[in-house]
């Protein structure tokens, strides 16, 4: 009788910085005619929580560049620890990034660089940047916002067949290898470069492929996994923005006017809560091999031409959620899943076109330990690990070939080929 009756409880235990920190458990019932078995405790593991992110300074932008000015002499692995230890409350923009890369000593140092910069990307840019002029009234909001409408209707179909460069830097965290390294969470944060990809991105009849070309690794890291791949940043991803905007209770709203190098931008927020949105997050492999897919609300920015409509920056910020296993364990495999897409005038075939210039992404995962213990192999989710991937785009080319007739030639009746 005492089998056919069970019963499942479950709880957060409280945070920890230590391994293995047991704690006494009991099933407390309010009557003496049932007996509870249960275990009599457990053991507590900082892998449980992801261990926020505690930066030795937080700065905006003119502070660093005040200490980039400063620090100009420092050795390359100083001012890289010091760079690493910083978090901006604004964001560093391209433009700023490029001429401090240029001016910074040391390839660790730059690479520091980047990487704050690249996680500034969701932030608002500095004050400097947002002109004093007043927001549009409602209505030319709305034709800002048709305009943009119609320029994904009408001028991304007309992208020719192409193809571009893709140079991908990518960086994550560094991964603990110790035995029971799967219990605590890493010791820091800092991002570190692993590998440098150069790729080929094809696009044909409004399609995208990725055709990996040479994989590089950096210095003494070996990426462990770093598999963010992604779609649609030719135009479907704007499409799906805007479409899942006017879906439930999805809201597109006036954030600023924002100054950038290729004029005035019209920002535009937007928060999308509708079912089945357009967008997916898509996250390999949890333990067993498993796919997990998730259509999460989302939210982020859209910078927009005013007057062609043209989409010439986006951001994409989501939640993917907690998932139930197989066995009804809940699991939350993604913390975080970002993407910043940048565009830009390009050549293509002798005329201009707008297309991708670079893109950010950074994800927050579980990590997958396998382990071995009196020689049985297990497969256990480690600590929560950052991946980050920087991309730029660059010689596009038109399919096709190009021919023209050049005067001046005799045309010899039966001649022949010397």
């Amino acid at each position: 009788m005492d089998a056919s009756e069970f019963f499942t409880i479950s709880f957060d235990p409280p945070s920890t910085a230590q391994l293995d920190e047991y704690h006494d458990l009991a099933v407390l019932i309010g009557t003496e005619k049932v007996v509870a078995r249960t275990s009599r405790g457990y053991y507590n593991e900082p892998v449980f929580y992801d261990e926020p992110r505690v930066p030795e300074k937080r700065l905006d932008v003119a502070e660093l560049q005040r200490l980039l000015e400063t620090s100009r002499d420092e050795r390359d692995r100083e001012l890289a620890k010091k760079l690493n230890g910083l978090e901006l409350t604004e964001r560093l923009t391209t433009g700023s990034l490029r001429f401090w890369k240029e001016h910074v000593r040391g390839k660790e140092a730059k690479a520091a660089l980047t990487n704050l910069a690249d996680e500034s990307v969701f932030l608002a840019p500095p004050t400097a940047d947002i002109p004093g002029q007043a927001a549009p009234d409602e209505n030319t909001q709305q034709q800002i916002t048709r305009r943009a409408e119609r320029y994904l209707d009408e001028a991304v179909p007309m992208l020719p067949d192409f193809s571009a460069d893709a140079t991908t830097v990518k960086y994550e965290q560094s991964y603990p290898h110790e035995r029971d390294a799967w219990k605590a969470a890493p010791p820091n944060r800092v991002l570190i470069q692993t590998v440098n990809e150069r790729a080929t991105l094809l696009y044909r009849n409004g399609h995208e492929q990725r055709i990996v070309e040479k994989e590089k690794q950096v210095g003494k890291h070996i990426a462990v996994r770093n598999d963010l791949n992604y779609k649609g940043i030719f135009g479907p991803i704007l499409g799906f923005v805007l479409e899942d905007v006017r879906r439930g209770n999805s809201k597109l709203i006036w954030a600023r006017w924002e100054r950038t190098q290729q004029g005035t931008l019209a920002v535009f927020r937007y928060s999308v809560h509708s079912e089945n949105p357009k967008y997916g997050v898509t996250y390999c492999c949890l333990v067993g091999g498993h796919v997990f897919q998730a259509l999460p609300e989302h939210h982020g920015e859209l910078g927009i031409a005013p007057d062609t409509g043209a989409i010439l920056r986006i951001t994409v910020e989501s939640e993917p959620g907690w998932i139930r296993e197989t066995d009804l364990s809940p699991l939350r495999p993604v913390l975080v899943s970002n993407m910043m897409v940048e565009y830009g005038p390009v050549g293509i075939g002798g005329h201009p076109f707008i297309c991708p210039r670079q893109s950010i992404v950074i994800t927050r995962e579980r990590t997958v330990r396998y382990i071995d213990f009196w020689g049985f192999n297990f497969a256990v989710y480690g600590p929560y690990q950052t991946l980050m991937n920087d991309t730029a785009y660059t010689n596009y080319h038109k399919f096709g070939s190009e021919s023209r007739i050049l005067a001046g030639f005799e045309v010899i009746p039966d001649g022949k080929t010397p």
